[in-house]
């Protein structure tokens, strides 16, 4: 999914990040959970599928205090929905969890 979102297959990668997020989803391994949805969540953004990011990002927000790609998946989809305090929040949340990257180098930032 993450090669055919790099190389502008954009339904390709949609179609098989949803594949991935629902063998996630059915194995309930949080790793595996914000391994898919992080990507996958930012690749519906880049998409305009905000609905669908929204209940991605819902799958992973348990863990948005304790993984920085979750915390970074939910400012993404902040900064989408033009919620920016709720971005920055986000944002320094996934800074504290030592993302060790800005916002902007992370992968798929919109």
């Amino acid at each position: 999914a993450g090669e055919a979102r790099a190389t502008g297959r954009r339904e390709a990668a949609l179609e098989q990040f949803a594949v991935a997020m629902r063998a996630a989803e059915h194995g309930n391994v949080p790793e595996d959970l914000v391994a898919v949805a992080a990507p996958y969540l930012a690749a519906l953004v880049e998409a305009s599928q905000i609905d669908s990011a929204r209940i991605v990002a819902g799958r992973i927000a348990p863990w948005a205090d304790r993984d920085p790609r979750a915390a970074l998946a939910q400012a993404r989809l902040y900064t989408a929905l033009g919620e920016n305090d709720a971005a920055r929040k986000a944002t320094q949340v996934a800074a504290g969890l030592g993302a060790g990257e800005s916002v902007s180098d992370a992968d798929g930032w919109p």
